[in-house]
């Protein structure tokens, strides 16, 4: 209102402007869509939302985010079997629980065995490997380090020096290590002899 009587913006600007906001409305058909309820809604997006669709939908957008750029001896896809403990290094909790949905995924379309021992640990603030995470990737029989960088961050943060350590003690202990770089993948340079590498955008 004050921009109008200032003069910094014009009656017809703004007129132009929901014209041609009615215009897309009017042509996707949003004016002409019948009333419902809440109740309706509701019900509509319980059938629609996490439908078998929905879940194809949704793959096939996270396998075109995906791409690998090391898979050596044929490490992926890996073949988990009964008893065997695949390990999560992350960043944050939220990276965990998100590993945790996908595994209960695939475990309910029968892709994965129902006694697989999923372990993790987080390294948030942590500037190198520490006893406890040594531990558990000697201990796993897959460990996947998922790194989080951004395009300035220094090698003295803790988003790249954890990482690096992981690495590097997995190349010198044997431990077959898959490295799934995310967000602004531009730390897969530093891991090109991982056992498999991967980038997330």
């Amino acid at each position: 209102e004050n921009a109008v009587k200032d003069g910094r913006i014009t009656e017809e600007r703004i007129n132009d402007a929901v014209l041609r906001i009615l215009k897309v409305k009017n042509k996707l058909g949003l004016f002409d869509a019948e009333e419902t309820t809440y109740e309706q809604k509701l019900d509509n997006a319980l059938k629609v939302v996490g439908s078998e669709e929905h879940r194809a939908a949704e793959r096939l957008i996270a396998a075109e985010g995906v791409t690998v750029l090391n898979n050596a001896d044929g490490l992926l896809p890996l073949d988990v079997k009964p008893g065997e403990t695949v390990l999560l290094l992350a960043t944050y909790a939220n990276k965990v629980n998100g590993l945790k949905l996908a595994v209960k995924r695939l475990q309910l379309e029968g892709k994965l065995p129902q006694n697989v021992i999923f372990d993790s640990y987080i390294y948030n603030d942590k500037n190198e490997i520490t006893a406890d995470a040594m531990e558990k990737m000697k201990a796993a029989d897959y460990v996947i380090l998922l790194t989080e960088t951004e395009s300035n961050m220094s090698a003295r943060n803790w988003y790249v020096s954890f990482p690096k350590s992981a690495y590097k003690y997995a190349k010198a202990e044997g431990i077959k290590l898959i490295v799934l770089s995310t967000y602004m993948p531009y730390d897969a340079s530093l891991y090109n002899e991982a056992d498999a590498l991967l980038v997330c955008y």
